[in-house]
């Protein structure tokens, strides 16, 4: 049985009405809001991502809209400008903690997750369901044998040239001097195995616009290459050696210590992406004469 049928009996005619589909690679997820406002928000914020209801996809996931109330959430908002997510098994149920939601996944239920919203002024609803979107990609993408980076990522010729780092690192910046290359998003990235020592990844509704870019949803573009970046007076290339580069890459995983039952494959998996897309340090510069460096690498 799907996801999507199994829950139906717990929700209102309103709220099946108020779903939308969001295409991201390969996996179509599903989001049933229990306002119609809300839905609306997230459509307007996902673009051409949020595929209007009725689509014959089968949904990957499903996200489940409640109410939530403060005792079920994170405390601290905003302490120190850090955002918290935290995870922890609840005997076999996998259950996800942020300031302003609970996620849920229960056994016997794969593929639903029930999000629990805390109502408050501190944040937007869209915004928050859009972090717990992020986190469910993440865990897809760690299923699939991938890995998900704070990280942007555009479109060159075929190929996608990738782009890590933490907040503040000029992803946004490197996007922005990359055009007209395509964007797939300037904050988060998901890479997922091609084979061979191979790694494609595709566009993702999240932005730090606060809007999608405007690459095709579903559409995957083999990895050219992969860059922690930082800001710099002149352009250049750091090769580093695979212990250092492991550890680097590691700083930009999203999500690294929320992944209940990934810990021992972290590690490895971060090693392989490292070594086989080529992973360097780029040093850039407010001009896009970055790309000469990168053209020959």
């Amino acid at each position: 049985m799907r996801p999507q049928d199994r829950a139906s009996a717990g929700f209102s005619g309103q709220d099946r009405r108020d779903r939308l589909r969001v295409a991201i690679g390969g996996w179509c997820l599903e989001v049933a809001c229990f306002e119609e406002a809300l839905a609306a928000a997230l459509r307007s914020r996902w673009g051409s991502f949020a595929a209007a209801r009725g689509t014959n996809a089968p949904a990957g996931a499903l996200l489940l809209l409640e109410r939530a109330h403060r005792a079920e959430v994170l405390g601290g908002w905003g302490e120190g400008g850090h955002y918290r997510i935290e995870a922890r098994r609840d005997g076999e149920a996998l259950e996800v903690l942020s300031h302003h939601f609970r996620l849920r996944r229960s056994p016997g239920e794969e593929g639903l997750w029930r999000l629990r919203l805390l109502a408050q002024e501190q944040e937007p609803a869209e915004r928050i369901v859009e972090n717990a979107l992020r986190y469910v990609v993440a865990h897809l993408a760690w299923q699939e044998g991938g890995l998900a980076l704070h990280a942007a990522g555009v479109v060159r010729g075929s190929a996608a040239y990738v782009f890590a780092g933490p907040s503040r690192s000029g992803k946004t910046t490197l996007v922005g001097l990359s055009r007209p290359c395509t964007s797939l998003g300037d904050d988060f990235a998901v890479l997922l195995p091609a084979g061979r020592g191979a790694w494609r990844t595709t566009a993702v509704p999240f932005d730090n616009s606060e809007r999608a870019p405007d690459a095709e949803p579903g559409a995957f573009f083999p990895v050219r290459g992969l860059w922690r970046i930082f800001p710099a007076a002149r352009h250049r290339l750091e090769r580093l050696e695979p212990l250092r580069a492991a550890a680097s890459l590691l700083g930009c995983v999203t999500f690294a210590g929320a992944l209940p039952g990934f810990e021992g494959a972290l590690a490895e998996r971060v090693e392989r992406v490292a070594r086989e897309t080529g992973f360097a340090h780029l040093h850039f510069a407010r001009d896009p004469g970055f790309w000469e460096w990168l053209a020959g690498d």
